[in-house]
């Protein structure tokens, strides 16, 4: 008891500019050391001011910070398939699929860089997609790599993404979680946002990736889009699969909807599911589709049903891909 009387007393929380404490912060109160090992940041870790100064000096979203170059971005299609290997040779995709996105596994190395591959050959090629395909790469995924991505941006990851000679980069998505400290929710959409601006100053068509978690970090990030002229913006949506995290999302970012200029196209990622694609579409008029499941039912064998279930299939997987994707396509275009 002695011993918990005496201990040293963390810093008061609020520091940095972060907004102050969450009520569901799981780490209010820590006044463990060393910080280093400790899975999330807070303002009161030892190392603060250098993750400050990494997200240039300030967790605020003010106007030009961080910048956002002008860049025109290529027309997103409303349903854009994620793939995690090569196509198949020879495959004659369904009318309106433009547009493929690789998987950040099939993107990012172990290191945090770029597999070496994207840029050695053209990154149509490098897919294996059809003549005048466009291709691009999402960034959105795990934290582990993407953590790594973040540590290695200036040694080498920027400029292998940009070697790569993608059309369009969406990503990378730094997370939230609504039991972490404020400073992280701060710092991680600043990340998002600035990852993205690095990529469009190095003239990468760039879409950021972000989350928010409470109202002020949703204002914050709709002042900025207005000033800095946003185009669009992606959301990853596999992180919410109980019903009840689903219908918190769902007003999370209705609210950010309504605060955003209008003009700006939303991007769901990980969505398959033909009743939350259909929400979504009814929600956000407009919004791009970005999913995986067509290729990874095909993968395994399944074809996807036009009533939104699966069955076992022995068709080729070239065949139950493009199956799968004129399925999902229906999906997209039913709301």
């Amino acid at each position: 008891m002695d011993v918990a009387l005496n201990a040293p007393k963390p810093p008061a929380c609020g520091l940095h500019g972060c907004g102050g404490p969450s009520p569901a912060c799981a780490w209010c109160g820590c006044f463990r050391r060393p910080c280093a090992a400790c899975p999330v940041r807070c303002c009161r870790r030892d190392d603060a001011d250098a993750w400050l100064a990494d997200v240039g000096g300030t967790l605020d979203l003010a106007p030009g910070s961080p910048p956002w170059p002008a860049i025109r971005l290529p027309e997103i299609p409303d349903l854009v398939p994620l793939v995690a290997g090569r196509l198949p040779e020879g495959l004659t995709p369904p009318e309106g699929i433009p547009l493929w996105l690789a998987r950040q596994d099939l993107v990012l190395s172990a290191g945090g860089g770029v597999q070496p591959r994207w840029g050695r050959r053209p990154a149509r090629e490098v897919l294996g997609a059809p003549d005048g395909a466009l291709i691009g790469a999402s960034l959105a995924g795990p934290d582990p790599p993407i953590e790594r991505l973040w540590t290695n941006q200036h040694r080498g990851g920027l400029d292998g993404i940009a070697r790569a000679g993608f059309d369009v980069v969406v990503g990378p998505n730094y997370s939230i979680y609504g039991d972490q400290p404020r400073f992280e929710h701060r710092l991680n959409l600043k990340r998002s946002l600035l990852f993205a601006a690095r990529l469009r100053m190095r003239r990468i068509p760039a879409i950021p990736a972000i989350y928010v978690w409470r109202d002020e970090d949703a204002e914050a990030l709709a002042a900025w889009a207005w000033e800095a002229g946003l185009e669009a913006l992606a959301i990853v949506t596999e992180t919410f699969r109980a019903r009840r995290e689903w219908e918190a999302f769902l007003a999370r970012y209705g609210r950010l909807r309504s605060l955003l200029p209008s003009g700006v196209r939303w991007v769901f990622i990980g969505v398959g599911s033909k009743e939350r694609i259909i929400t979504l579409r009814e929600l956000f008029p407009g919004c791009a589709v970005a999913s995986a499941r067509p290729w990874l039912a095909a993968a395994h064998g399944v074809r996807l049903l036009r009533d939104g279930g699966e069955e076992r299939h022995p068709a080729r997987f070239a065949d139950l891909l493009v199956e799968n994707l004129e399925v999902m396509r229906e999906w997209v275009e039913a709301a």
